[in-house]
């Protein structure tokens, strides 16, 4: 019985001995296999990545070096094709606003035809069109910065010629502006809806814009005053003629009514309230009469007008900037609510 229990106990012993080698064995060749198998998915990994890595190397020198070769041939024919474009609006000039002045009616009724189709394509679109430009808002935000500098050697390399070309066209647009006046006043109409809900929401880019040309617009501003004080000088009568009409204009207060009996005299004598025996007609005596609202002449320090008498004052001067007519009203105050501001 004392054999059989040791001859158990060893054989249980041994029995776990071999399992605890057999888990030993097998964990230390899983964990052999896993650190065989990760240095080579690891080796794996770093011969693609430098392989990735090579081929994003050599195809950025490629198309690094395409676009310089490219640019310097674009910038070339740009170069040379711009005197010959020049060249070729100066001769197509008279074709193209004869084609325009013959298409104008056409493009008219297309334009509204197409209208609403127009106007359903572009709200089918938007949506696309705002998801396409935040995608590429990142990429366009940095080409403009990589062709800042070029963008601004263009800009002033041609601000010169663009200049001349304003100069050269002013005459032409101006005469085109007054024959198609009725027709943008008509159009302008039609779309102030569709304007202001276009200027509301560009409100902040025009806003930057004003700011950015506000120097421009002011030199212009300047440029432009004498011809607008010129047309001022030469249109002046016209001028005249809208604020103050021929049944407005104010009454000499130098002008003496006729004399009655001895009155002017310094005396005052029977049928006279007073005689100041002076020629004003602005003072408290009137025609040896006490003045009164309502008699038609401005008692000066006391009215401000009376009937048609308003002392030489019209809305311009009353109200600067404004034309129209002055009311005096039936207490000899002015009512300037007939005069209008120009809009």
């Amino acid at each position: 019985m004392r054999c059989d229990t040791i001859l158990y106990k060893y054989t249980k012993k041994l029995l776990q001995d071999v399992w605890l080698q057999c888990a030993l064995m097998n964990r230390t060749l899983l964990l052999q296999w896993a650190l065989t198998n990760r240095t080579l998915l690891l080796q794996w990994a770093l011969m693609n990545r430098s392989l990735l890595l090579q081929w994003a190397l050599m195809n950025r020198s490629l198309l690094l070096q395409w676009a310089l070769t490219n640019r310097t041939l674009l910038l070339q024919w740009a170069l040379m094709n711009r005197s010959l474009l020049l060249q070729w609006a100066l001769m197509n000039r008279s074709l193209l606003l004869q084609w325009a002045l013959m298409n104008r009616s056409l493009l008219l009724q297309w334009a509204l035809a197409n209208r609403t189709m127009l106007l359903q394509w572009a709200l089918m679109n938007r949506t696309l069109l705002l998801q396409w430009a935040l995608m590429n808002r990142i990429l366009l935000l940095q080409w403009a910065l990589m062709n800042r500098s070029l963008l601004l050697q263009w800009t002033l390399m041609n601000r010169t010629l663009l200049l001349q070309w304003a100069l050269m066209n002013r005459t032409l647009l101006l005469q085109w502006a007054l024959m198609n006046r009725s027709l943008l006043l008509q159009w302008a109409l039609t779309n102030r809806s569709l304007l202001l809900q276009w200027a509301l929401m560009n409100r902040s880019l025009l806003l930057q814009w004003a700011l950015m040309n506000r120097s421009l617009l002011l030199q212009w501003a300047l440029m432009n005053r004498s011809l607008l004080l010129q047309w001022a000088l030469m249109n002046r009568s016209l001028l005249c003629k809208l604020c103050c009409s021929p049944s407005r204009l104010s009454r000499s207060t130098e002008k003496v009514p006729e004399r009655v009996g001895e009155c002017g005299d310094g005396l005052v004598q029977n049928g006279e309230e007073c005689d100041d025996g002076n020629n004003v007609v602005t003072d408290a005596c009137l025609n040896c009469r006490w003045a009164y609202c309502g008699d038609g002449y401005r008692h000066e320090g006391l009215e401000e007008c009376d009937g048609n008498d308003f002392g030489y004052q019209t809305c311009t001067s009353y109200l600067p900037g404004s034309f129209g007519h002055l009311r005096c009203t039936g207490s000899c105050s002015i009512d300037s609510t007939g005069c209008k501001y120009f809009t």
